[in-house]
């Protein structure tokens, strides 16, 4: 197969293939901007159904606007060819070389995941082909999802073990589908494994291993109580048949957020930070990241104790908290008994259709009916409005 080529840009070293397209790292000739294209393989220039699935990628990039897609750059319908902007990270697939991850890192790739898959859903656009390979995580604590124009199951991108009961029977897709996925995504990152795999089974019988097989965890993280949590996370996502999972990744998310802020209230961006600090990727400038991350000082039983901030009205838009101490076991120590904050509660109030930011990290577009749970501390509070100007407020909870 000869060297992929595109005028204007230097190719530097592959990141992934698949099928008849391969994904790799490149600079602009222009300015030297680190990008990533990703374009036919050496032998399948003709192929017009990747031609047709990369349009439709760049159709989505150029309607949605979310931190955790990428930006597009640059489109070549010759080639063809998607050109997006490198934000310097890692493959969930790199990361994973180094061993399964912890609980509360992969608990939080996969929620900050979720809000990504939630926003292509309100757009009506299923993913449909979420894998390991097409998420990113960074040293400063992003995750990025690609390749949001889902193929033709007939497609051959990417195992049948990587795929939803309903895409190997009938190939028709749905939000459930997606669950699945991300599901699948979550137990991998567990385990170190995917959930219908058998030994050393060839893949071939992996049809019949996810058309069939249940799935449940065969080891124990932290608690008892913690493993039953995931448990039923994991086996409600995995269900075969799609009206059986979660109806959508708000329920999901909801899930992984509550099993999360039950043993760590870590923000998320450190903990994704650490995931990429563990796996020995990056500069090393996230060693200190390494800890747990949750108290383990030996100290008496707090009564809970409530109090409830003002609200701040920015443009119509307001945020109401509430926060409380309590005690919170450390499930990682078998002995520890530590007193934590528990997650200050925050609703926002606002006219429709503006964009709310915590920390730089999207949460969803206003009106937002649900309680947001964060660590305590201070926080930066944006809100962007199509029709206003981007409102800025720093709070303490």
């Amino acid at each position: 197969m000869s060297a992929p080529r595109l005028d204007g840009y230097s190719f530097e070293s592959p990141i992934t293939s698949q099928g008849r397209s391969v994904t790799l790292r490149a600079k602009r000739d222009s300015d030297g901007r680190p990008v990533i294209v990703t374009m036919a393989s050496g032998n399948a220039k003709s192929c017009e159904s990747l031609r047709q699935q990369l349009r439709r990628e760049r159709d989505i990039l150029t309607e949605i606007k979310h931190p955790g897609l990428p930006t597009l750059l640059d489109y070549v319908d010759e080639c063809p060819a998607l050109v997006t902007e490198d934000v310097g990270g890692f493959r969930l697939s790199q990361v994973l070389a180094g061993g399964p991850l912890d609980v509360s890192d992969a608990l939080a790739i996969t929620i900050e995941l979720c809000t990504i898959v939630n926003t292509l859903h309100r757009h009506d656009i299923i993913h449909g082909v979420i894998g390991a390979k097409l998420v990113e995580i960074t040293e400063n604590g992003g995750v990025y999802l690609h390749g949001c124009s889902a193929p033709h199951p007939s497609d051959d991108l990417r195992d049948s073990e990587e795929m939803a009961p309903e895409q190997l029977l009938d190939g028709a897709i749905n939000r459930a589908t997606d669950v699945f996925l991300v599901g699948s995504l979550l137990y991998r990152m567990l385990t170190n494994d995917n959930p219908f795999a058998e030994g050393s089974e060839e893949k071939a019988k992996a049809r019949p291993r996810v058309l069939r097989r249940r799935v449940h965890l065969s080891r124990q993280f932290g608690s008892r109580a913690l493993t039953k949590q995931l448990d039923q996370v994991l086996t409600q996502s995995l269900q075969k048949r799609n009206r059986e999972r979660f109806a959508d990744m708000a329920q999901l998310e909801i899930a992984l957020s509550k099993t999360l802020r039950s043993f760590d209230t870590t923000p998320h961006t450190q903990l994704v930070r650490r995931a990429v600090a563990r796996a020995g990727l990056g500069d090393g400038s996230n060693v200190n990241l390494l800890s747990t991350g949750l108290s383990s000082t030996p100290t008496k039983r707090w009564r809970s104790v409530a109090a409830l901030g003002a609200g701040i009205l920015v443009l119509g838009a307001g945020i109401a908290t509430r926060c409380s101490p309590t005690e919170v076991i450390d499930p990682f120590r078998s002995n520890a008994r530590g007193i934590v904050k528990r997650p200050a509660e925050l609703r926002f109030l606002a006219q429709p259709w503006a964009e709310v930011y915590l920390d730089g990290r999207f949460i969803d577009v206003t009106p937002i009916g649900r309680t947001l749970q964060v660590a305590p501390g201070a926080h930066l509070v944006e809100f962007k409005h199509p029709h206003a100007p981007t409102q800025v407020r720093n709070i303490e909870l």
